[in-house]
């Protein structure tokens, strides 16, 4: 038994002293590192702390051999290497402007290097490692207490020989009382970031103005007349943010409805800056409670957090654990529409002249109506400038792009300058933003650079960015790069079922019209879209082929032009007359009862020789087109007067008299100044033969004159370039 007892003790000790972490120190390089040799292969994590860096392992009984790390690294590069009580983990304090990056050597073997310098803008080590332990306290350096030197010229005294010195006994000294290092409050420093979390918000929505530092601020006392809220309406370490000067709010909406409060929509309190992964854990833990049955709480926690994340379709998933009728189902929901760029028409409308966040989500799913009535510019900026700052960069393009439909322009801009005060790269976001604001104020081309530069860095935004640049050059009346829309194809097929699907969609048909492919567009993009249909067929009769506007605009299969606007089948119906398809254009401007499809109905019915049906569609219109056409009509049902006169009505002097002369009104003609068509009318009264004359003489000369009369007549026409009516 003795024996077994030793053994086993022998094999505890030897487990024991195996789970050590050995750190060792060296130079390579000029580059300091540090060498840890795990026991055994596993997983590790390096991220920041709120003093420097952490390694953790997931042991936390592993103990480290830090024995040798400063025979080797100065306190220059590294400050302090300590293990955290509480956690387990591995603390390092760098003592310079330098980072920390890891690599893994080995299975069981890491290398930390202290490299100078920021770290890389991509680096996975500076994210915060969570739970890390406390921070390390302030360190401080001793001085070493050494004896004063002797003073200059003072000698020993010499001892003497008759004197003894004299020992007084030993006396015991008091203890000293322990040292205690003062650990700081973790509390004092969630304070501290609460508070600056606060003052930041209320600084970008205008209700704090900084002062610079050394200035005196004297807060004037203000008088509440209202009671005091009661205790239990009051949340802690929270602060109302109102705009300086802004009045009480508005309540209700113009139909009556009540505005939401700011406590129903605090999204910003929903979640916090800290690990996902840890949260999302948090929230989903004990989310069935008994018989399985869902804890109706954290249905709802774990919904707002996911709606904290910008996850909009989970958290509707979510919802569907709760019961039909739960009052918060209508407004979670609402929201995961929004946030996933969905339009919401049951909890939000008309709500954008609240006073409250309300103003926001209304506004922004108010997208079917481009100029909403009544918007509360001042609610929505700074409703938006209390999202946390993930969400505003997520927002801020479709909240921007709905304040330039309404012509807003400066609150696109503050949508902008919300994103961009915060720290931090911003990503192709802020780019499209400005990009919009370039082309809101005439900078069409600045803006196309601006996505062309989205475009080359190959991003989420870069499916948007293309479609709107290719958007803004056949607004200028360039024909894209039929490679840019063959890639916006590929890009379309990606993202064809997300928020970004409809603007791509429509934007790859133009491109598809105006590059040869518009029977694909029509067929695969359009053929169940009227109102994207309304926009190819004018593109298509702009820009596209003949033949191919032809073969699609009479193939019943495609074309129903009683289905579009007045002006699309119009621009069809002018490029089909034009192009000689002239049954064609009658069936697409059949119906049409404006001016200017009356002129097209006229023109067609002369194309088809139909005067009569020409002059009914241009009877009371007065231009001088419509007299042209009336002239026209005129002349082919024989009526040669009339269009006389309505030639001189259009002001076509030179057809009018071309119609004179088949008319025969040669009294008109004698009044005419050119001296050739008078010579004419001279020959034709003049008697064309003497008295004395017999009739073979006289049938002669009458032969001769007209030969003559009939060669000036000709000549006359030629002159005058006058073909027939």
């Amino acid at each position: 038994m003795f024996r077994c007892l030793v053994l086993l003790w022998f094999v505890l000790a030897g487990a024991a002293h195996s789970q050590v972490v050995t750190v060792r120190a060296g130079q390579q390089d000029g580059v300091y590192r540090l060498v840890l040799t795990l026991p055994e292969a596993t997983g590790w994590e390096l991220g920041r702390t709120g003093d420097g860096y952490g390694f953790r392992v997931p042991f936390a009984d592993w103990r480290y051999d830090l024995s040798t790390v400063f025979d080797a690294i100065p306190r220059e590069r590294l400050a302090a290497l300590w293990v955290d009580p509480y956690s387990g983990t591995l603390r390092l304090a760098p003592g310079c402007d330098c980072h920390l990056l890891a690599t893994a050597f080995r299975p069981g073997v890491v290398i930390l290097d202290i490299l100078d310098g920021p770290p890389p803008s991509a680096s996975p080590f500076e994210l915060e490692l969570a739970d890390a332990g406390r921070p390390l306290p302030p360190l401080v350096v001793r001085k070493t207490l050494r004896p004063k030197a002797r003073p200059a010229g003072l000698a020993p005294a010499a001892a003497s020989a008759s004197v003894s010195p004299v020992v007084e006994p030993a006396r015991a000294r008091p203890p000293l009382p322990p040292i205690v290092v003062p650990q700081p409050d973790p509390r004092a420093s969630q304070l501290r970031d609460r508070l600056l979390m606060d003052l930041s918000r209320s600084i970008a929505a205008g209700a704090v103005q900084p002062a610079a530092k050394g200035s005196s601020v004297i807060a004037e006392p203000r008088v509440d007349p209202s009671p005091p809220a009661p205790p239990e309406t009051v949340k802690p370490n929270q602060m109302e943010i109102r705009q300086a000067g802004a009045p009480s709010g508005v309540t209700t909406t113009a139909e009556g409805k009540a505005c939401l409060g700011d406590d129903r929509l605090d999204v910003s309190a929903w979640g916090n800056d800290g690990s996902a992964a840890i949260q999302f854990a948090q929230a989903q833990a004990n989310l069935l409670g008994e018989f399985d049955r869902p804890d109706r709480d954290r249905v709802i926690a774990l919904t707002r957090l996911n709606l904290f994340f910008g996850f909009g379709a989970e958290a509707r998933l979510l919802l569907r654990l709760l019961h039909p009728d739960d009052p918060d189902m209508p407004l979670l929901d609402a929201l995961g529409k929004l946030v996933d760029g969905a339009t919401e028409s049951t909890v939000f409308p008309g709500m954008q002249g609240c006073d409250t966040a309300a103003a926001m989500w209304s506004f922004l799913g108010s997208q079917d109506d481009p100029t909403p009535h009544g918007a509360n510019r001042d609610a929505i900026v700074r409703s938006f400038s209390a999202l946390p700052l993930h969400l505003r960069r997520h927002l801020g393009i479709r909240l921007s792009d709905r304040f330039l439909e309404s012509g807003d322009r400066d609150g696109a801009r503050a949508i902008r300058d919300a994103i961009d005060r915060a720290t931090g790269p911003h990503g192709s976001g802020l780019v499209l933003i400005d990009a919009g604001l370039d082309f809101a104020e005439g900078r069409a081309e600045i803006a196309e650079q601006k996505l062309g530069s989205v475009v080359a860095d190959d991003g989420a935004a870069a499916a948007r960015a293309l479609a709107i640049l290719i958007d803004s050059r056949l607004r200028r009346g360039e024909l894209p790069d039929p490679a840019q829309v063959l890639a916006l194809e590929a890009m379309y097929r990606e993202h064809r079922t997300t928020a970004e699907g409809p603007l791509l969609r429509r934007i790859l048909a133009k491109g598809q019209v105006v590059t040869g492919e518009a029977d694909r567009a029509f067929r695969e993009l359009a053929h169940d879209d009227p109102d994207l249909q309304a926009v190819l067929w004018p593109l298509l009769a702009e820009h596209g082929e003949a033949i191919k506007l032809a073969e699609l605009a009479l193939d019943p299969a495609i074309a129903h032009p009683t289905t579009l606007p007045d002006d699309a089948r119009l621009s069809v119906a002018h490029r089909l007359q034009q192009i000689g398809f002239t049954e064609g254009a009658r069936q697409w401007a059949q119906g049409l009862q404006s001016a200017e499809a009356a002129m097209l109905n006229a023109a067609i019915a002369l194309d088809l020789r139909d005067g009569r049906e020409a002059l009914r569609h241009v009877a009371g219109l007065e231009s001088a087109d419509a007299h042209a056409i009336r002239a026209r009509a005129l002349a082919l049902i024989g009526d040669y007067p009339g269009a006389s006169l309505a030639w001189e009505s259009a002001g076509a002097k030179d057809l009018a008299e071309r119609a004179r002369l088949l008319a025969q009104d040669w009294d008109a003609l004698g009044s005419a100044a050119d001296a050739e068509l008078q010579t004419v009318i001279g020959r034709r009264a003049a008697t064309p033969f003497a008295e004395d004359e017999g009739p073979l003489a006289r049938s002669r000369t009458l032969l001769t004159n007209s030969e003559a009369t009939r060669a000036e007549i000709d000549a006359l026409l030629r002159k005058r370039q006058l073909s027939g009516i």
